[in-house]
């Protein structure tokens, strides 16, 4: 039976390496408290997804309600970048020596 490609090299990570890698956090944390590791780390990603999912929504939701139909911001065109004005470089004359 062989490994599947997704699973081989996830990182760019062999098998031996991810062997080794499980070996040394079995070592670290010790064989009790590797399910409990196992579970808040599935806990924490499961989390962020959900997160994502929820984020992903209120942009479009937001947008939706910041401007309401018919006001002035929908009728109004965009607006042109102001740019600053660019100060002259203040240059000192030096001063001349009239020869007598």
């Amino acid at each position: 039976m062989t490994t599947p490609a997704y699973l081989a090299t996830i990182f760019g990570l062999g098998t031996g390496e991810l062997v080794v890698i499980f070996l040394i956090i079995l070592l670290l944390f010790g064989g009790a408290n590797l399910p409990k590791l196992t579970r808040s780390l599935g806990k924490s990603i499961k989390e962020f997804k959900g997160a994502l999912k929820d984020n992903e929504a209120e942009p479009a939701e937001a947008q939706a309600e910041a401007i309401p139909e018919g006001s002035e911001a929908q009728k109004l065109p965009p607006s042109e970048p102001v740019q600053a004005p660019v100060p002259e470089p203040e240059v000192e004359k030096a001063p001349r020596q009239e020869d007598a």
